[in-house]
């Protein structure tokens, strides 16, 4: 009896060490992962050192439906409208920068684009480029660089520590008695808008503006009564390369020790954009489209307008299929569209007419 209850304690004995040894080798159930949204990343170098800059502004983001935040939709860019139509979600914080308030809003899918809203009057900067993360801004005289911390869990500003240079219109040889601009630039990473900007936009002269190499965005050179009208190249250029198919030129050289004379120095030259380059067969009695640009080959720049600033123009609406429309006109500088005339290569002439800019 003894040896019988002693072979059944040990039998239980076993049994149990099993269950605890099963049970202890049990597959953990899979952790469920927190939407990515609420992950709070670890912070990197560069976003510490903005993050605990001493002049830094901090905001705490929330997300919200746009039409919940009464905001004139009018006034706001691209980004900001779309997720109205669609029903979706922007991220949106207050903060006050040189005593000046404003409300910041974000898009959910992306790391490039903001809006800086002026909270008394509204509005917002409109000069090209002014909704990239990377754009540097002129607040009450001083540029400040903005950057999203984490996983959009908080937005910065903070002022730029950089050095600054001259960015000046100048004539050349020519007898021009005024030479101003207004517009913006952009580099590698950054823009930034040119001209008087105290107050309200207007052009100027020269203007500071942070070191770095710059092309047009978009940019109107004044001289005297003639308007011109610049921006980057997206065109083909001078050989024929597309723009996937050659390096961006970042022409314009602002140094803090030297200025950078814009001055039209550089000769232009035509490109023609269609026919394509490869489209060199056609069908008898087919149409065929030629569309010429007019581009600054050194600088890889193209000339969109010239306007005279002195004659203006009343122009009549239409629709897309020709009909006036509900403004039936509205006036305009006058455009100084140039004379075209294609030939053959005996010089007969094939076709004359104004080919407008645009």
């Amino acid at each position: 009896m003894k040896r019988y209850a002693k072979y059944s304690l040990l039998i239980y004995c076993l049994l149990l060490v099993g269950f605890f040894i099963l049970n202890g080798c049990r597959k953990k159930p899979a952790e469920q992962k927190p939407p990515e949204s609420t992950v709070k990343k670890e912070l990197t170098q560069q976003e510490k050192a903005i993050l605990y800059d001493p002049e830094a502004v901090v905001c705490e983001l929330k997300e919200a439906k746009i039409d919940s935040l009464n905001l004139e939709i009018s006034n706001l860019p691209y980004f900001a409208r779309r997720p109205q139509r669609e029903n979706k979600n922007v991220y949106h914080g207050k903060l006050t920068i040189e005593q000046t308030d404003f409300f910041v809003i974000l898009p959910t899918d992306n790391n490039r684009e903001f809006a800086l809203i002026n909270s008394q009057t509204k509005k917002r900067a409109m000069w090209w480029g002014a909704d990239e993360l990377g754009s540097r801004h002129k607040i009450n005289g001083k540029f400040y660089e903005f950057a999203v911390i984490g996983n959009k869990q908080k937005f910065v500003a903070r002022p730029y520590r950089g050095d600054l240079g001259i960015f000046r219109a100048g004539a050349g040889d020519r007898d021009i008695q005024t030479a101003e601009f207004t517009g913006s630039l952009d580099s590698k990473d950054s823009a930034v808008a040119v001209g008087q900007l105290k107050d309200e936009w207007k052009p100027a002269k020269e203007c500071l503006i942070p070191v770095g190499d710059y092309r047009p965005n978009l940019l109107y050179m004044m001289y005297d009564n003639l308007r011109i009208c610049l921006s980057n190249n997206y065109h083909s250029d001078l050989q024929g390369k597309d723009m996937g198919e050659r390096k961006k030129v970042y022409g314009i050289t602002v140094r803090k020790d030297e200025p950078f004379v814009f001055d039209f120095s550089n000769k232009p030259a035509i490109v023609f954009d269609q026919p394509k380059k490869d489209q060199n067969r056609f069908q008898v009695g087919s149409e065929i489209k030629f569309a010429a640009v007019l581009i600054d080959p050194n600088m890889d720049m193209m000339i969109r307008g010239l306007d005279d600033t002195a004659v203006m123009v009343k122009v009549e609406y239409k629709d897309s299929e020709g009909n006036k429309g509900n403004i039936s006109s509205f006036t305009k500088m006058k455009s100084l569209d140039p004379n075209v005339v294609i030939t053959r290569a005996d010089g007969e002439v094939v076709a004359k007419g104004v080919m407008p800019f645009g």
